[in-house]
């Protein structure tokens, strides 16, 4: 009933505001303890990004080589 969409609204309101908080807004109210955890935060989501994007980048070059070796075959 009301108890539990005054807890899912908490919830919605939490995760607006840690939303806004990983794109760098609203970030006067965080203490010096929350700043450094949301820094490690997106540091670790930073690391994950470039090495997804680095074996993105290897697997089109796997790919690539793939197709010259097989362009090479036909002549």
């Amino acid at each position: 009933g009301y108890q539990e969409y005054l807890k899912l609204k908490q919830r919605v309101e939490f995760l607006q505001t840690t939303q806004r908080n990983l794109l760098g807004e609203d970030l006067g109210p965080l203490n010096m303890k929350e700043l450094e955890q949301l820094e490690n935060h997106v540091e670790i989501s930073l690391k994950h990004i470039r090495a997804t994007k680095s074996q993105q980048s290897f697997d089109q070059l796997l790919e690539l080589k793939r197709k010259v070796t097989h362009v090479s075959l036909l002549f």
